[in-house]
């Protein structure tokens, strides 16, 4: 895969020190899997670089906090169980929900 792909496919996750601690450093994710071999600690100082790579490209680089990102989560996982039940409708909705950014 090559990394217009990597970064377009992943998402690093926004927050301070916390968020750090509790996702141990693999808060960016993007990061992490452009430079599999750079030590957690040092992955936040790819960021600003990625971001400027990126809108120089024209690349989106996702980013979202803690919160909306496990809200993301489970909202897929909703759209999944309700597809997985046979509820088309409940689908649609989820979908909708997810389309429309809702929560942000």
């Amino acid at each position: 895969m090559c990394w217009k792909e990597q970064v377009v496919t992943g998402r690093s996750v926004t927050g301070g020190k916390l968020t750090e601690l509790i996702l141990l450093g693999l808060n960016h994710q993007t990061e992490h899997h452009l430079f599999p071999q750079t030590p957690r600690y040092k992955l936040r100082r790819i960021t600003p670089r990625l971001q400027q790579v990126c809108e120089e490209t024209g690349i989106h680089f996702e980013r979202a906090s803690f919160i909306q990102t496990n809200r993301d989560i489970l909202n897929v996982l909703r759209a999944v169980a309700a597809e997985a039940a046979g509820r088309p409708r409940a689908v649609e909705a989820i979908e909708a929900q997810i389309g429309a950014g809702i929560g942000d």
